[in-house]
């Protein structure tokens, strides 16, 4: 797949489905993306016998997309929509300073302002051009994920990979009550 711009990418999003067929640990049918033209790209996705949400982005323009099925079987292998884009996912994630109710993120992008996403939800209302962002209202000793999608001329990215953070634990109180 190429885009129809010089300088833009092609994503790919998509479902595998499990009809896929696999049988003891071989692989009979799979689904693999690589990045550029032809097999000898970077591998991207390779996808077989599971139930999967796949996503993929070029870093050169173009995708090549490479499936094989054995033929013994006919069913529903995967669902792919492509889509030429010039909105990069942002990268470099990193989060820092975790409190009891939030931390900070921080990220690299070219896009033109941001959309966060904690465990998979958009978080409301921010959008912004800042590449920090310190979330806070969050629960004690509780691990979250967040990732970040770009927005450019009104196109939004694919979602950057996820970073983790853990908020930190909530103070105990121990009463000592004199047992004699």
């Amino acid at each position: 797949l190429y885009p129809a711009n010089s300088g833009d990418m092609m994503m790919i999003t998509g479902t595998v489905s499990a009809e896929l067929n696999t049988y003891s640990g071989s692989c009979y049918d799979y689904l693999q993306i690589y990045d550029g033209v032809g097999t000898s790209g970077t591998q991207l996705v390779n996808s077989c016998g599971t139930d999967q949400t796949i996503s993929a982005i070029s870093t050169t323009g173009p995708l090549t997309i490479y499936f094989y099925s054995d033929g013994s079987n006919v069913e529903s292998g995967f669902a792919l929509l492509a889509q030429c884009t010039s909105c990069y996912p942002p990268t470099n994630v990193t989060t820092s300073n975790p409190t009891l109710d939030g931390a900070t993120v921080s990220w690299s992008g070219t896009g033109d302002s941001y959309v966060l996403f904690l465990n998979g939800d958009m978080t409301t209302g921010y959008e912004s051009d800042d590449t920090t962002y310190t979330f806070t209202g969050l629960n004690a000793s509780t691990i979250y994920s967040v990732q970040v999608a770009s927005i450019c001329n009104g196109d939004t990215s694919m979602l950057s990979a996820a970073a983790t953070f853990a908020t930190a634990c909530d103070a105990i109180t121990i009463a000592e009550e004199d047992p004699w």
